[in-house]
């Protein structure tokens, strides 16, 4: 199994079902996304864990989205009259972005040019827990996927300045297709799938949709 960055911090979800196959042996492996590709393709692996949609060999593989996530923008306490009037409060402030090589960069990008604003800013990252220490050391803001920022606003260390449109951090799982995926990697993504099925629908629910 092969995995970018981004996608690390749900990687013990993913781990957890195949660790209920008991002949499961699991090997993870990082890099660029283009590369885990490669390898797939010619059987070096058996599943890439990814933020953003695989073009390359596309015809051979096949994607699932596992997970799906909201964006916040996040911050120190210290930034609290920042939330009044969000986003406009953030032009020109210190913010650490995700990298050109992020799912979803363009669209955050694409959110602040709508509003008018022009964060300062002050450096790129893909790994989540470098972006939430850089908001909780209060020089920076940055954006979180919520589940991700809950923990650090519940213990104080962040708070959440506002959503950032419709936004989500999506991960997915892209397999090669003809049946050669392992009958415990097919059982997780299936998994995944059916738990955000239910997740929307619960939305729908309580949204009256």
């Amino acid at each position: 199994m092969t995995i970018p960055s981004f996608s690390r911090s749900h990687l013990h979800e993913f781990l957890a079902q195949l660790w209920k196959s008991p002949d499961t042996k699991v090997d993870v492996h990082e890099g660029n996304v283009r590369n885990l590709v490669r390898d797939l393709r010619v059987g070096s692996v058996d599943v890439v864990l990814t933020d953003r949609m695989v073009t390359a060999g596309a015809p051979m593989l096949g994607s699932d989205r596992l997970f799906s996530r909201e964006m916040v923008a996040v911050a120190s306490p210290t930034w609290s009259k920042d939330r009044r009037h969000f986003p406009h409060s953030l032009d020109k402030r210190p913010f650490i972005n995700v990298t050109a090589h992020s799912g979803f960069r363009e669209e955050i990008d694409m959110f602040f040019h709508s509003q008018g604003v022009s964060p300062k800013t002050c450096g790129e990252v893909d790994d989540l827990l470098s972006l939430q220490y850089a908001a909780e050391c209060g020089r920076f803001f940055t954006i979180l996927p919520k589940p991700v920022a809950r923990t650090s606003v519940r213990e104080g260390k962040l708070i959440i300045l506002g959503d950032v449109g419709a936004i989500t951090s999506d991960m997915l799982a892209v397999t090669r297709k003809g049946g050669f995926t392992p009958r415990a990697v097919f059982d997780a993504v299936q998994h995944f799938r059916e738990k955000e099925r239910e997740r929307e629908a619960g939305k729908r629910s309580r949204s009256g949709g």
